[in-house]
C-alpha cells in the first residue's frame, strides 16, 4: 500500500501584544486562551490503492511591538521566552511529523491489501493520535512552562 505524504514547512505568522511593560504584555498573554498556537492541519484521504497524508502546520507566535523602547533586562526576558515557545512550537511540527512517518511505515509494511474500510479506519486513527499526542505533550510541559516559555 502505498502513502503519499504532502508535508508543507510550518507557516509563522504573529499577533501583536502591545504594552509599554513587560507586565502589561504579560497580562495580555494571560487573557488570550493561549500565548501561542501551533495548528497542524492534517488530513488523510484513502484512495483506491494509496492514502494520501497531508500537513499544514501554522505556528503563531506574539509580537510585541514596544520590545526595542523596553530595558536591556525586559529585551532579554522576552528574548528567552520567545526562543523557548518557538522551540516548543517546533516540538509541536516534529510530533506531527514522527506520528505521520510512523504511520506511512506501518501502512507500506502491511503484507495484506487493506480495503477503503480499513484505510478510513486508520486515517482516522492517525488523527486521534495526532490529537492525543499533542494535547499528551503540551501536559508534559504545561503549554511549554517546563521549557521556559514564561514571564515574571
Amino acid at each position: 500500500m502505498e502513502v503519499r505524504l504532502s508535508l508543507s514547512p510550518p507557516r509563522r505568522t504573529t499577533y501583536r501584544v502591545s504594552d509599554p511593560t513587560l507586565i502589561g504584555v504579560h497580562r495580555l498573554l494571560d487573557a488570550r486562551p493561549e500565548w501561542r498556537r501551533y495548528s497542524g492541519t492534517l488530513q488523510c484521504r484513502p484512495a483506491a490503492a494509496r492514502i494520501t497524508v497531508s500537513l499544514r502546520p501554522l505556528i503563531e507566535l506574539p509580537e510585541w511591538p514596544e520590545y526595542r523602547a523596553a530595558s536591556s533586562a525586559d529585551q532579554r526576558i522576552w528574548d528567552q521566552m520567545i526562543r523557548a515557545l518557538s522551540q516548543h512550537e517546533d516540538n509541536h511540527h516534529a510530533i506531527s511529523l514522527r506520528l505521520i512517518n510512523d504511520f506511512k511505515a506501518d501502512v507500506e509494511r502491511a503484507t495484506t491489501p487493506m480495503d477503503r474500510r480499513t484505510m478510513r479506519r486508520r486515517c482516522v486513527q492517525l488523527t486521534r493520535d495526532h490529537v492525543a499526542e499533542q494535547q499528551a505533550y503540551d501536559r508534559r510541559s504545561a503549554h511549554g512552562a517546563n521549557e521556559g516559555v514564561s514571564l515574571p
